[in-house]
């Protein structure tokens, strides 16, 4: 728009392009000023800036997601449990340990409507997953066409083959869902903080 000299012939075109311009420019400089790690708190995205293993990340990402929801105190609160009982690595914790102790290790847990059992179902499907893909990345592009429009087929595919074996947190495709923790926790790992990615 800086470049376009203005004349009666484009007039019209610069004035209707000039508003979306400078909304667009308004909003780059807040992106730029606030996107920033010192800003995320309290957001739970803050539990995947404290790993540096991918592998870790990925997974801190399912689990703080698939409980956002309620009051932020309460989900910070609740991710923050969960996350301390996995220890220094996640992935670790889930490659190394049997779904029998995940059972047996949030047999207390609580979060609003959510169980230590939907945990342990959670966690028990990641293994499954880790154990025949690697990482969760795999296990998403593995459903992932670039011919696709958006991402609607994969994301339904992620979920439905993700409950196969045990019902957890993830949302059925049966029922309908909207997928929005699914959805966030897909933004997360895509997001750029400080420019770089997340993941």
């Amino acid at each position: 728009i800086k470049k376009m000299k203005l004349n009666k012939k484009n007039f019209g075109s610069l004035m209707s392009i000039a508003p979306c311009y400078c909304t667009r420019h308004s909003l780059e400089s807040i992106y730029k000023k606030y996107n920033k790690k010192n800003f995320i708190h309290p957001d739970p995205l803050e539990f995947i800036a404290k790993y540096k293993n991918i592998k870790d990340k990925e997974i801190v990402g399912l689990i703080a997601s698939s409980l956002a929801y309620g009051r932020v105190e309460q989900i910070i609160k609740s991710t923050s449990i969960i996350l301390e009982i996995m220890g220094s690595s996640p992935h670790s914790f889930i490659k190394t340990n049997s779904p029998a102790h995940f059972s047996k290790v949030f047999k207390n847990f609580k979060h609003r409507f959510t169980t230590g059992e939907e945990i342990s179902a959670l966690l028990k499907n990641i293994k499954s997953i880790l154990r025949k893909h690697g990482s969760l990345n795999k296990y998403f592009l593995s459903f992932y066409n670039s011919n696709d429009i958006s991402l609607e087929k994969a994301i339904y595919k992620f979920a439905e083959k993700f409950n196969l074996n045990s019902p957890s947190l993830i949302p059925s495709p049966e029922k309908k869902s909207s997928f929005k923790r699914l959805n966030l926790f897909l933004r997360w790992m895509i997001r750029k903080e400080d420019r770089k990615r997340v993941v």
